[in-house]
């Protein structure tokens, strides 16, 4: 099938603006810290608390341990709020000056005209990773860390959005629960989002910076004599498919068959 980008009537109708919003809120930012401090894979919790000097001792003498989080969140603020304004005030200035181009882009490489949307991005500041909502279209992302890496968590995320939208259209089975964790497709979203924003169209308007998951990079395969992570072993899939000019939807359908083989090792459901 020809890789021509191809727009289905019905998105014709589609009319308004895509937009990124950046702001502080720190009831977000709670509840994202307070889920990663339980979070399933300790190197999450443990960010918090390198971030937040004092915060294990304080729980640990807590009875109520959420309301003990709460409290030095709320000290937080209370020094460092302007802080956070100013950075959300920031990152907005540096993504507006790509934010058309960029989503045209998206949606060039997946292949597809979703409704505009606006995304909210606020801030967090316990400093483990930047959850992403997909029915509320919100994302956070760190507040003291380099516009340039801010720019490539949002298009991590935004990706997510549009992504999940094209695997409606080709999977209408699979239920909105398995777009998250500890699903197979929210797995393979991970992993593919790695080679998706490497995309040469995405990435010469904003450079990525994603690593992908460290605890997935232990799942190696040898293929053709070489020894290739998950994330690299897709990314050979998507440069071949960019090669061979298939369509995106018949690449995530190559890739939902053969990401079975990874489920065990990814522990997902």
């Amino acid at each position: 099938m020809n890789r021509g980008f191809f727009i289905p009537q019905k998105h014709l109708l589609y009319m308004g603006a895509f937009q990124v919003e950046f702001k502080a809120n720190k009831e977000a930012d709670k509840d994202s810290g307070w889920y990663f401090l339980n979070h399933q894979w300790k190197s999450r919790a443990d960010r918090v608390y390198y971030n937040y000097k004092g915060l294990k001792e304080e729980m640990d003498a807590a009875e109520d341990k959420r309301k003990a989080f709460s409290d030095y969140v709320d000290r937080f603020y209370e020094k460092n709020n302007t802080t956070v304004e100013e950075c959300a005030e920031k990152f907005q200035k540096a993504w507006d000056a790509v934010n058309d181009p960029i989503f045209e882009a998206l949606q060039e490489v997946m292949e597809i005209r979703t409704k505009p949307f606006t995304a909210k991005c606020y801030m967090h500041t316990h400093g483990s990773s930047s959850p992403r909502y997909l029915d509320t279209r919100r994302m956070l992302t760190y507040y003291n860390q380099p516009v340039e890496n801010v720019m490539s968590v949002v298009t991590h995320e935004l990706i997510h959005f549009i992504y999940f939208e094209k695997w409606k259209e080709i999977f209408p089975e699979h239920e909105r629960i398995t777009y998250d964790s500890p699903y197979l497709q929210w797995c393979l979203s991970e992993v593919l989002v790695f080679s998706i924003e490497r995309d040469e169209r995405i990435s010469k308007i904003v450079p990525t910076k994603d690593t992908g998951y460290g605890e997935w990079q232990r799942i190696i395969r040898f293929e053709n004599g070489l020894q290739k992570n998950i994330f690299h072993h897709y990314f050979s899939l998507y440069e071949k498919n960019l090669a061979e000019k298939t369509s995106f939807a018949d690449f995530l359908k190559f890739c939902w068959q053969d990401v079975q083989q990874f489920k065990d090792e990814l522990k997902a459901k």
